[in-house]
């Protein structure tokens, strides 16, 4: 299967340095529950980008891959909900499943565009 050129998540859309992490937790606006919490400002590219972080509580490397393989996923697929120039944060505190994540993403961002 080939994918449209808008669906990829290439490594522009990631945030990647500690400062970009660092500045996002601080000024960001923050929504959360009880296993996660989304981080989100604006930045001043024309796209948006995602970065993962997963707490000290999610021990198995194995469980590591797959909610940072499930993040990746669920912004690909929605990014279209966001305004263009959004920097996410997803924080992981424990392990949740994509159907769970997706429905939190897409209850924050409904119609944000």
């Amino acid at each position: 299967m080939i994918l449209n050129k808008g669906c990829r998540f290439t490594r522009y859309h990631r945030i990647s340095k500690n400062i970009e992490f660092d500045i996002i937790f601080k000024k960001g606006k923050k929504v959360r529950n009880d296993k996660i919490s989304i981080f989100l400002t604006n930045n001043n590219c024309k796209f948006s980008r995602l970065g993962i972080a997963i707490s000290k509580h999610v021990k198995k490397a194995v469980a590591r891959n797959y909610l940072k393989r499930i993040a990746r996923e669920v912004f690909r697929k929605n990014k279209h909900l966001l305004v263009d120039g959004s920097d996410i944060i997803i924080l992981f505190k424990a392990v949740i499943k994509y159907k769970e994540l997706e429905d939190f993403f897409v209850k924050i961002f409904p119609n944000a565009k």
